[in-house]
């Protein structure tokens, strides 16, 4: 009789143990659903974040470059202005160098406005490709005006 007691009163331990774990465990389960929400809404967050800075430096570096862009056709209007009072070969090699400016001008106005929005990946790679063109054409123009 002593066992059969013992025995109910083990297994009544063990189906009480087994309810509180099963709560435990559900109250567990519940908290980690409210932290796995929680998480995904500061990941989105996050993200849209990064997605604003990333556009703002975006429309940053497209004013940037069309401002360069406007300082070369500066220093082209210069040069036309210099070609005028020019007679000769020296005419003709200025009217030739300022063809070209031109021509690279419009080639990088028209490579910007194609690339404004280039998908996120490829924008590193067109910002240093591009900042390589704008480069070339600024000492380009400015290797003429030395050798002149």
């Amino acid at each position: 009789m002593k066992r059969v007691i013992l025995g109910k009163a083990v297994l009544m331990m063990f189906i009480a143990s087994s309810v509180v774990s099963c709560t435990n465990n559900g109250e567990r389960v519940e908290n980690a659903k409210e932290n796995l929400e929680e998480t995904k809404r500061e990941a989105a967050q996050d993200v849209a974040e990064a997605k604003e800075k990333l556009r703002k430096a975006r429309e940053e570096y497209v004013r940037d470059a069309n401002e360069r862009i406007r300082t070369s056709d500066e220093r082209i209007a210069d040069m036309e202005a210099k070609a005028k009072d020019l007679k000769g070969e020296t005419r003709e090699n200025y009217n030739r160098a300022i063809a070209r400016a031109k021509e690279t001008n419009r080639e990088l106005r028209a490579k910007l406005e194609r690339n404004a929005e280039i998908a996120d990946d490829k924008w590193e790679e067109f910002k240093r490709d591009f900042n390589n063109s704008m480069d070339k054409a600024g000492r380009d123009i400015e290797d003429f005006f030395q050798g002149k």
